[in-house]
């Protein structure tokens, strides 16, 4: 009679999922998976050289002015391939009901306010692989997320829970772009100009083309040029009216953005 002894070993736990960060291939008992992120910073230039806060600049219709403050606020950024945006994996709830009665939706959590001194963000889970054809968002928010009340956000961290000085305004919603800025220098009192983008019809889809490749399993980091000197183009700070600046400004938009 023959025996026969199958030695099992000892069973090794760990990620089994090879589209994780911490996939373990030694690993036969799946655990948590951590999967990929995408993170986006924001690299804020004047004709090529990186942008100092305060610094005094010449636009190419020379108007001297020093910026004192700008931000913007985009969403829904996305990797493209072949005309396909690929969304990322979070989501939030946002709730835009009134008195009392909840008027709640899903959507994609996919928000970031840059500003001079903020520029990188964790733009979300992000699980897909293989070669892209650039990288699109929107400056601004769709009509129902810009109907949010920042204090009405259970998250308080979140990114649109902010209510600081010049982020939203009651009535109006989100700004989406905020500037401000002192020009005509050689003046005894410079002259301070404050211009925004903001409404419900005033998001702005941004399309930037550009080869990218991201690699299964692994983190992605990606940067995003803001060229103010192509922003501020042809805006003359001293004469041109506030209403017109802000057309101004926003039409200027789509050229200021490039993946470096």
């Amino acid at each position: 009679m023959a025996f026969l002894f199958f030695h099992c070993g000892n069973r090794e736990t760990g990620c089994t999922d090879v589209n994780a960060v911490n996939f373990d291939p030694e690993a036969d008992i799946n655990e948590e998976c951590q999967y990929p992120k995408l993170n986006v910073s924001f690299a804020h230039l004047f004709d090529g050289v990186a942008f100092r806060p305060d610094s005094v600049y010449i636009n190419d219709v020379n108007d001297t002015f020093r910026i004192k403050e700008v931000k913007f606020l985009f969403s829904y950024l996305h990797p493209v391939r072949d005309g396909i945006e690929f969304e990322m994996e979070d989501t939030i709830t946002i709730d835009v009901g009134t008195g009392g009665v909840s008027d709640a939706f899903l959507v994609e959590d996919n928000f970031g306010r840059p500003e001079l001194n903020t520029f990188s963000f964790d733009v979300g889970t992000f699980i897909e692989n293989g070669s892209f054809d650039g990288i699109h968002f929107i400056l601004g928010l769709s009509d129902r997320v810009n109907e949010l009340v920042p204090d009405s956000l259970a998250e308080k961290s979140h990114t649109l829970a902010r209510n600081l000085e010049n982020d939203w305004v009651e009535g109006e919603g989100y700004n989406f772009v905020y500037l401000k800025l002192e020009t005509n220098l050689t003046a005894e009192e410079p002259l301070v100009r404050e211009l925004r983008v903001f409404g419900a019809d005033e998001w702005m889809k941004i399309e930037m083309e550009k080869s990218l490749t991201f690699n299964r399993g692994y983190n992605i980091n990606e940067t995003i040029n803001v060229d103010y000197d192509k922003w501020f183009s042809g805006m003359k700070f001293v004469d041109f009216p506030e209403g017109l600046l802000n057309t101004m400004l926003k039409e200027n938009i789509p050229g200021a953005f490039s993946i470096k």
